[in-house]
């Protein structure tokens, strides 16, 4: 069996944590009562992760008083969590429209730009950020997001070691340091991070993913498809985890396993292209190559850099292929 590449697998969050819910907010002299009770309500919603409810109170505290930043900024933070990015961005400018120095809100802002795929706009509303408060850890944390995603690994590291280091509690920030640690090829130092986050929080459904990543390299089966499961256990819609499982059992020689986690995922975000590649190579392994051209298809529509990946990974297996015929 080759050696499983871990370029492969997805890693880290498909939603960066946005800036915390402070409880009590920011509550200035002219937001009135009614106002501040239902900005207190929703960020008692918000909490329990019943993000509807939140956002419908974070409205109505904006209703009784349209500057209240506060009330945008967690508004924001819910729709960010929701995976509303351009929704979030809007009320987290319409904060900076208020309030040019409100720090959380670039924090947040950042977050969002990097879930749509801005990594220079991120990386630059987390500066700025950290340029106005060099406290928050989570602004390091989401620049490191935006580096890892640049291919910038040390940088990357680096500020999630800085986060970690404002709050050891901050678990997120230490699957995403093993997130980048096993891109990098450090896989001890991977799972080491996840075990970490894992103390703090033993429901981290993508520090479990990124375990079940860092294990698959260092050919710990049984280590690995026990973490997979135990991150889809946790977060059933959590994609990336049935993709890398998916991913796992087709290393494994378990292709019909891997396709059916590959169609779980494309049944969760039918826009998951990487999902569609990997069905339409194992397809081309069983010889079934209008099932594969017609999976590639669909994954070139959905995002056309992966072309030469996709072509790559034909080579590796039609070589073989060809070479068995003659």
């Amino acid at each position: 069996m080759r050696r499983l590449s871990c370029r492969l697998f997805v890693l880290g969050a498909v939603l960066i944590a946005p800036a915390y819910v402070n409880p009590f907010g920011i509550v200035y002299a002219q937001t009135s009562d009614s106002a501040v009770s239902y900005f207190q309500r929703g960020n008692q919603k918000f909490v329990k992760k019943e993000l509807n409810a939140a956002i419908e109170d974070y409205s109505a505290a904006i209703a009784f008083s349209p500057n209240f930043a506060a009330a945008y900024l967690n508004r924001g933070n819910a729709e960010l969590e929701q995976g509303k990015f351009q929704e979030a961005i809007q009320d987290y400018n319409r904060v900076l429209d208020i309030d040019p120095d409100f720090a959380d809100a670039y924090t947040g802002r950042s977050a969002a730009h990097c879930n749509q795929g801005d990594f220079d706009a991120a990386i630059a509303d987390a500066s700025k950020a950290i340029e106005l408060d060099d406290r928050l850890a989570m602004a390091y944390n989401n620049r490191g997001n935006a580096l890892n995603k640049k291919g910038d690994l040390e940088a990357a590291i680096a500020d999630f070691t800085k986060a970690i280091e404002l709050n050891p509690r901050l678990s997120l920030a230490f699957t995403s340091r093993a997130a980048a640690r096993c891109a990098k090829g450090d896989f001890d130092g991977a799972i080491a991070d996840c075990n970490r986050a894992l103390a703090i929080n033993s429901q981290d459904a993508k520090a479990y993913n990124t375990r079940g990543a860092a294990r698959s390299c260092k050919h710990d089966v049984e280590g690995a498809v026990e973490d997979f499961n135990q991150a889809i256990h946790l977060a059933p819609t959590y994609a990336n985890a049935w993709f890398n499982r998916g991913l796992f059992y087709r290393e494994q020689g378990k292709p019909e396993a891997a396709l059916a986690d590959f169609d779980h995922v494309l049944s969760i975000n039918p826009q998951y292209a990487k999902a569609y590649a990997q069905k339409g190579l194992i397809y081309l392994q069983q010889g079934k190559e209008a099932d594969a051209e017609h999976n590639f298809a669909a994954a070139l529509q959905i995002d056309a850099k992966l072309k030469e990946e996709i072509a790559k990974c034909r080579s590796k297996i039609v070589q073989p292929l060809a070479r068995k015929q003659d």
